[in-house]
C-alpha cells in the first residue's frame, strides 16, 4: 500500500494485542489463542513460562488426533482445547497455584493416552504387564518432568480402572464419590483435629534416557 492509497483516516494507538485477548470469552478461542493468554497470564504471576511450554506441547502432542464436539459454530475443534480453556478458565477464576494449573492442563492425558505416553517416557521394548502398571509409569513421567505435586493433582482428576460395563453416568458416579472421600477437611472443621493428608506413596519408573531408573517418594501422612 502506498502513501497515496492510505485512507484518510486518524488511526489511534494499536490496542494491546494482550488486551484484547483477555477480554475474548473463552468459547471464541481456540487452542492458539488459549496457548497465548495461558502464557501471558503465568508469566503475570511469575510462574515458569518455559515449562508451561513444554507441558502445553505435551499435551498437545498426546491429543493430537483427537477432537471434540462442538465449540460455538465450530462442529469439531482440537481435543487440546479442553484442557488448555479449563486451564484458562481457572486462571480467570482467580487459581493462580503453578501447580495446579500443570495438573488441568495434564488432566485427560493419562486417561486418555496412557501408552503413548509411557512409549515416550520408557527405553523401548520396555516389558509393561498391564495398564494399571502403564499408569503408574505415566505418573512417575509427570512428576519427573513437572512436578511431584503435579502428578500427585492429576492421579487425583484421572478416573480409575473400572471393569468393563459400567456406563458413563456410572463412572461419573464413582469419580464424584472417589473425590469427596479423599477431599481434605473443611476449614469448619474442629480446630483440634489435624487436616487430613495423604498417606505416603511410592512410585518408581523408566525414563528413556541416561537418567535410568528413578524413584517419587511421596512422604506425607496424618498427624
Amino acid at each position: 500500500m502506498t502513501e497515496q492509497s492510505l485512507p484518510g483516516a486518524t488511526f489511534t494507538e494499536l490496542v494491546s494485542v494482550e488486551s484484547a485477548i483477555r477480554d475474548l470469552p473463552l468459547n471464541e478461542m481456540e487452542a492458539s489463542l488459549l496457548r497465548t493468554a495461558i502464557s501471558t497470564e503465568v508469566a503475570r504471576m511469575g510462574h515458569d513460562t518455559a515449562l508451561f511450554e513444554r507441558a502445553i506441547d505435551l499435551a498437545t502432542y498426546l491429543h493430537r488426533a483427537k477432537h471434540r464436539r462442538q465449540r460455538g459454530p465450530m462442529q469439531l475443534v482440537h481435543y487440546v482445547e479442553h484442557p488448555l480453556r479449563n486451564t484458562l478458565r481457572a486462571i480467570r477464576y482467580g487459581v493462580n497455584d503453578e501447580r495446579t494449573l500443570l495438573a488441568i492442563v495434564f488432566h485427560d492425558t493419562v486417561v486418555d493416552h496412557v501408552w503413548e505416553l509411557v512409549r515416550l517416557a520408557t527405553m523401548p521394548g520396555t516389558a509393561i504387564a498391564d495398564e494399571a502398571a502403564a499408569r503408574e509409569i505415566a505418573f512417575g513421567c509427570l512428576a519427573y518432568h513437572f512436578g511431584y505435586l503435579v502428578a500427585r493433582a492429576v492421579r487425583g482428576m484421572t478416573n480409575d480402572l473400572l471393569p468393563a460395563g459400567p456406563t458413563r453416568a456410572e463412572k461419573n458416579v464413582r469419580y464424584v464419590g472417589r473425590r469427596c472421600a479423599t477431599a481434605p477437611a473443611s476449614s469448619s472443621a474442629s480446630s483440634s483435629t489435624s487436616p487430613a493428608r495423604p498417606c505416603r506413596s511410592t512410585t518408581r519408573w523408566t525414563m528413556g534416557s541416561s537418567r535410568g531408573r528413578r524413584r517419587s517418594t511421596c512422604r506425607s501422612r496424618t498427624s
